[in-house]
C-alpha cells in the first residue's frame, strides 16, 4: 500500500508534549537544542498538479503518482521527529521544526490552507522523490506538524525513515 493516498493524508496542527521520545530515527545528533540533522536536504514545496505517469521533464514521482511543484523551503535539520499515538488508535509522524524554518513554514501552510486540492498538498521532496504529500487544513504556527494518514506504526516509521534519510 502507498504511503501516499489522496485525501487520505491530512496535515494538522498538534500541540507536542515536552517529553516527545524519538524512536531513533536520526543517527547523528548536532551539538545542542534537541537538533537533528538530516541526512539529506528535506524540500517542503506546494503542489501545483497532480497526474498519473510516466512524469513529464522537471516534475517529480511519489506513490504511483507524478507532481509538478512550486517553490517552497528545504529543510537542513529538525528538533524532532516521532511516531506517536493519534486520535483515533492510528499512528501519526510529528515534527517539530527549528525556530529558523518556524515563521517561513507558517506562512507557507497559511497560502496552502486556504487553496483547494491539489494545490492545498504540501509535498515533502527528498533525493528527488516525494515521499508524501499531505493536504494542510490550517495555518500551522509554532513549528509543531503532524503527518495524519491512518498510518499502522510500521508506516508511519518508514516514512520517519524516509524522511530522514
Amino acid at each position: 500500500m502507498p504511503v501516499l493516498v489522496v485525501g487520505a493524508v491530512v496535515l494538522v496542527v498538534v500541540a507536542i508534549l515536552a517529553g516527545v521520545l524519538l524512536y531513533g530515527a536520526f543517527s547523528d545528533r548536532a551539538a545542542g537544542g534537541g537538533r537533528h540533522t538530516l541526512s539529506h536536504p528535506v524540500g517542503l514545496r506546494p503542489v501545483a498538479a497532480v497526474y498519473d505517469g510516466p512524469c513529464r521533464s522537471g516534475d517529480l514521482a511519489g506513490g504511483g503518482e507524478c507532481y509538478r511543484l512550486g517553490g517552497g523551503m528545504t529543510l537542513a535539520a529538525v528538533d524532532d521527529i516521532s511516531v506517536d499515538s493519534g486520535s483515533n488508535g492510528d499512528s501519526v509522524v510529528t515534527l517539530s521544526l527549528r525556530s529558523a524554518d518556524r515563521k517561513r513554514f507558517t506562512h507557507l501552510t497559511e497560502r496552502l490552507s486556504a487553496q483547494s486540492p491539489p494545490h492545498n498538498r504540501l509535498a515533502i521532496v527528498v533525493r528527488g522523490r516525494v515521499v508524501s504529500a499531505p493536504a494542510v487544513v490550517q495555518t500551522i504556527t509554532g513549528g509543531q506538524v503532524q503527518i495524519a494518514g491512518n498510518y499502522t506504526e510500521d508506516e508511519a516509521q518508514r516514512l520517519v525513515d524516509r524522511i530522514t534519510g
